[in-house]
């Protein structure tokens, strides 16, 4: 298990949690494939979900990966895949009521442009200066409730935080992926007592 330098604020929404204040960047998605984080199959919530058979290169190439672009926010990649990567680093994805509270606190400063990364992955109507529009969430998709409370799925979908306050933007089915959806990790315990194995 290896933890990234992770700039997080605690939350108390389901219980206290620390949250990271930027998305997974690029990098360190690049990171999980090449230390072989991505192809364990202990990590993977669904084994079958793993897009098996495809290398590094080619797993870089559907995130639009760049090394001039590497601090950008990692996007089109299903909650399958996110949910690995957040358990590689000892962490979770964050329950929607988290995530809103990180993304709406103001402490997080863009340093990317999101019309370009979505520009580069041939969406060039959108712009978001402040990275995703959306971002996975750890939870089920219910119209009525959220949180981790939600145990059965209404249609199956995944919850999204961000976007407009329709149902259409708040879900999608786990194996989807959009190349305006990103996410961020959540840890139950303080990340900051836990050592960094990899710096920048």
């Amino acid at each position: 298990m290896r933890l990234f330098d992770f700039r997080c604020r605690e939350v108390s929404v389901h219980g206290r949690a620390w949250v990271s204040l930027e998305p997974i960047t690029l990098a360190q998605w690049a990171e999980f494939i090449r230390r072989g984080g991505y192809f364990d199959p202990g990590l993977w919530r669904d084994p079958d979900a793993r897009r098996r058979g495809m290398l590094g290169d080619g797993l870089l190439e559907e995130v639009g990966f760049r090394w001039d672009r590497r601090q950008d926010p990692v996007t089109n990649i299903d909650w399958f895949a996110a949910d690995a990567f957040c358990r590689w680093q000892g962490g979770r994805l964050p329950w929607s009521l988290e995530c809103e509270e990180i993304r709406g606190s103001g402490s997080r400063r863009p340093r990317w442009s999101f019309s370009r990364i979505s520009r580069d992955m041939g969406n060039s109507d959108v712009s978001y200066a402040h990275g995703p529009a959306r971002e996975w969430c750890g939870g089920w998709w219910n119209e009525r409730f959220r949180g981790p409370d939600v145990r059965y799925p209404t249609g199956g979908w995944r919850r999204l935080c961000g976007g407009e306050r329709k149902d259409v933007e708040q879900r999608m089915f786990p194996d989807q992926r959009n190349p305006e959806v990103g996410f961020r990790v959540a840890f139950d315990n303080d990340p900051t007592t836990r050592y960094r194995e990899w710096g920048r």
